[in-house]
């Protein structure tokens, strides 16, 4: 649902889909958006004769509000959905037996950037029939009923919450006059659990595919990785957390108790880190660095150094092996995404020369130490940049290639 969250960018109108779910297993489809102005939010309109996918069942509904302006109040549009639009949703969603009606979920893509998952228990009075949709529409159109109001009568029939947060919907918002709020309405749990990117075939299309998602290099470090499931030998990434000092992405996403690559918290009456969640009988299987240094220490670099540094993303070597290492999965890599663009792939041995390797500074220049870890584990360019020309293997013969010389702004003869 993050996928579709992600890409489906403006629209002038409501567009809507279904989120399907394996019969068998935890693996989740959605279906492109296509138009739903009218109203007719049926399974119908998408697969012929409502005929689903072998193995498949409905799980539930997305919606993507127009982000064009309207009659309706700017905030309302913009952070939610017209009750109008709810309805027609929530009409696609009721399951109607002698006993009761239940509904399936429905997510929102907000034009604000949030997306958020509602269960329904019930339809407010307000939108049960058509006519009491279009007068409660036209109640806060007129600025009778503000957006809290509304959104009030919808938490009162189901639980509303939040998966991708935007400057509304967040723990801390700040209204007018400068105050920070909160949203009262919605419960902000701690979870452990992580987004996750599509399923791919080949580890590497998963770490390109996560690398996309965050875009170009504006200053912000990032740390994520790839999980295998063994079973369908299939990879998902992680989606990246934003890294630094004290940020917490590391013992989020690896802790994994006493002698993980983690210390666990040993202070007395401390909280104890708590483990992070991911779907049954997934590892870890590669861990990605995104926009950062070299950072081992060089005595006196030159320039070739230098520039160097700036375009290699080799960091944390040692604790990147130490994860995948402790994964127990074999064929287990470190991925780096370099500020220019281009993509690394450490494969790591495991051998007593790697190990006394990972354990020196760069001694003898960045040059000389990029040639030597390539000699004992394997080293890979998959995507090249500004600086980095060429894909392949680098081997222990590797020189930095020579950079074009300046031309002068001017002819001195």
């Amino acid at each position: 649902m993050r996928h579709i969250h992600s890409t489906v960018g403006v629209r002038a109108s409501l567009m809507f889909g279904f989120v399907l779910k394996a019969l068998n297993g935890e693996r989740y489809v959605t279906t492109l958006p296509i138009d739903g102005r009218q109203g007719h939010l049926t399974v119908e309109r998408v697969f012929p004769e409502g005929l689903l996918p072998l193995g498949y069942r409905v799980e539930g509904l997305y919606l993507c509000p127009s982000t064009s302006p309207g009659r309706l109040p700017h905030d309302v549009t913009h952070n939610f959905l017209s009750p109008r639009d709810l309805s027609y949703g929530l009409d696609a969603v009721g399951v109607r037996t002698a006993e009761r009606s239940t509904y399936l979920n429905v997510y929102l893509s907000c034009a604000d950037g949030a997306l958020l998952r509602y269960a329904p228990r019930s339809k407010a009075p307000e939108w049960t029939l058509f006519h009491a949709t279009v007068a409660y529409e036209k109640v806060v159109e007129s600025g009778r009923e503000s957006l809290f109001e509304y959104l009030r009568k919808v938490i009162a029939n189901g639980e509303l919450q939040v998966v991708v947060r935007s400057a509304f919907w967040s723990p801390l918002r700040v209204d007018a006059r400068g105050v920070k709020t909160g949203i009262g309405l919605v419960r902000w749990a701690s979870d452990n659990r992580f987004a996750l990117g599509p399923v791919f075939a080949h580890a590497d299309d998963a770490a390109r595919s996560a690398q996309r998602q965050i875009g170009e290099y504006v200053g912000q470090q990032y740390l994520g990785g790839v999980l295998i499931h063994q079973a369908s030998s299939s990879f998902v990434a992680v989606e990246p957390l934003e890294d630094g000092a004290n940020s917490g992405a590391a013992s989020a996403l690896f802790y994994s108790g006493p002698g993980g690559p983690i210390a666990p918290v040993t202070v007395p009456g401390a909280q104890p880190l708590p483990l992070p969640v991911f779907p049954r009988d997934y590892k870890w299987v590669a861990v990605h660095q995104f926009y950062k240094r070299f950072n081992l220490f060089v005595k006196d670099p030159n320039a070739s150094d230098r520039l160097l540094m700036d375009n290699l993303a080799l960091a944390d070597l040692w604790f990147c092996r130490d994860v995948v290492k402790k994964s127990g999965v074999s064929g287990g890599s470190c991925y780096f995404t370099g500020r220019g663009g281009a993509l690394f792939k450490f494969t790591p041995s495991f051998s007593p020369q790697e190990t006394v390797l990972l354990n020196e500074e760069a001694g003898d220049g960045v040059a000389a130490y990029l040639a030597g870890l390539a000699g004992v584990g394997r080293l890979e360019v998959l995507d090249t940049d500004g600086y980095w020309h060429r894909r392949g293997q680098l081997n222990a013969t590797w020189q930095p290639p020579v950079q074009p010389a300046a031309k002068p702004g001017r002819d001195e003869l």
